[in-house]
């Protein structure tokens, strides 16, 4: 015994325009986490990691020793020395 069913057309446009909506919902988060994965990151976007100034980040992190990498004239602090030197000026 086997059944069918008739889809309208409509329905299926309909579900296709949604499938695309969550497609191209789903590409947008991917491109606004993927700075989280991001093995090095610039000094933009570290100041935007720990949410302080670019005054400030130059000031106290590289002042301090933040190590700084540098490729045709960018700077690039690596992630995981970042949260690092963050764990090592732990207050309590």
């Amino acid at each position: 015994m086997s059944l069918q069913l008739q889809i309208p057309p409509e329905f299926n446009d309909r579900l296709k325009e949604e499938l695309k909506d969550v497609y191209v919902s789903a590409m947008e988060e991917a491109k606004r986490d993927f700075g989280y994965m991001k093995e090095y990151l610039t000094i933009k976007e570290a100041c935007q990691f720990v949410s302080v100034s670019n005054n400030t980040f130059m000031n106290n992190f590289i002042a301090e020793g933040l190590p700084v990498y540098r490729v045709n004239n960018k700077q690039y602090i690596k992630k995981v020395e970042l949260n690092n030197f963050i764990s090592q000026h732990r207050v309590n």
